[in-house]
């Protein structure tokens, strides 16, 4: 090898080092630069932190928790569900389904007036029962307020009765002597039973469970619905 080759040779290695440590030197200023970008921003965070502390440090307690009693009182959660059990027996045209439609006020805000309404989709072929009471019953049960078989019972709303149910399927219901749900409360239609007749073509019945009151007017449907199909 020449010596114009050798040293056209070393000079190219020392321009590669040189590219290198140029190519070195332009990232490790970039990433010099990303870093305190972010020691800026993590600091600003830092403050901003600090500040929040001492102002929230500096607030009165009770207006805290005033705040916060104010936020949650303003909750109405209601729902409603079904829990029922079907009884067929082995040579008989009727079927039972007995149960409890059961209201339960979650929230912090009480339900005024609260009112249910129980519909079948099979008013001819569906007889509903429960603890109902009857205009001729009313005074009767004056003087029954500690039976226990009268607690939570139920009246028919103004202007509905059990002969308009039993042509509409549509049982407008309020509890006796319970004006208000209020907040934690359970309010159930006990112990309620529907008589279902066998039909020659079959038949597909079902019951849905709405709550209404003051607050409610539009009302609310239930967790689950009673439904079945006889053959």
């Amino acid at each position: 090898m020449s010596h114009s080759s050798s040293t056209r040779s070393s000079q190219d290695v020392n321009i590669q080092y040189k590219q290198k440590i140029l190519h070195y030197r332009s990232e490790l200023k970039k990433l010099t630069s990303t870093i305190e970008k972010k020691d800026k921003i993590l600091q600003e965070q830092k403050d901003t932190i600090t500040f929040l502390k001492e102002k929230l440090s500096e607030a009165p307690q009770e207006h805290l928790i005033e705040s916060f009693h104010s936020q949650t009182s303003t909750e109405l959660s209601i729902s409603s569900f079904f829990s029922y059990s079907i009884m067929i027996p082995k040579d008989d045209d009727q079927i039972s389904v007995k149960g409890h439609f059961i209201i339960k006020n979650k929230g912090t805000l009480p339900l005024h007036e609260p009112l249910i309404c129980l519909v079948v989709n099979q008013p001819q072929a569906i007889h509903l029962s429960g603890k109902i009471n009857h205009p001729k019953q009313r005074k009767l049960n004056d003087y029954l307020v500690d039976n226990e078989e009268l607690y939570q019972s139920w009246d028919f709303v103004e202007n509905h009765s059990l002969k308009e149910a039993r042509k509409s399927g549509k049982y407008w219901l309020k509890p006796t002597n319970f004006p208000v749900l209020k907040a934690n409360d359970v309010l159930s239609f006990s112990d309620f039973e529907l008589e279902i007749r066998r039909q020659k073509e079959g038949v597909t019945f079902s019951i849905d469970g709405f709550i209404y009151g003051q607050e409610i007017p539009d009302g609310l449907s239930a967790d689950n619905q009673i439904i079945g199909n006889l053959f």
